[in-house]
């Protein structure tokens, strides 16, 4: 499947069966789908209604399930950000209290060292 992973290669297979068609239609003369739709409708086949019911529910299938796809990418993607902020946020704070341990240690006034633990909550 990953020969139709992107819409991009469904457009150039579906532009390239549309170009095959006008070829065999105009330059060779053959009309193929016409031909098969006249031999269909000459024939009494009760069995094409079932059947293209059953490739639009299939077409339905697919696209709910790639839909489903892109969403669950797009939730993964979100929780990698918020993982990545959340990562942001604790190296920042782990800082600040590295920074406020060594005011303490160089005996920085206890007034900027509280301010700074103010902020820091």
């Amino acid at each position: 499947m990953k020969l139709l992973k992107h819409n991009s290669t469904i457009i150039i297979l579906f532009v390239i069966v549309v170009l095959l068609t006008l070829f065999v239609n105009y330059v060779l003369g053959i009309y193929p789908l016409l031909d098969f739709i006249k031999y269909l409708e000459s024939k009494k086949y009760y069995w094409i209604i079932p059947t293209t019911i059953l490739l639009l529910f299939g077409l339905l299938l697919f696209y709910m399930s790639m839909n489903r796809k892109v969403i669950n990418e797009r939730i993964e993607v979100f929780n990698a950000i918020m993982r990545t902020v959340q990562d942001i946020l604790h190296n920042s704070s782990s800082s600040i209290q590295l920074l406020i341990m060594d005011m303490k240690d160089e005996g920085v006034d206890e007034e900027i060292i509280m301010k700074a633990e103010n902020n820091m909550e």
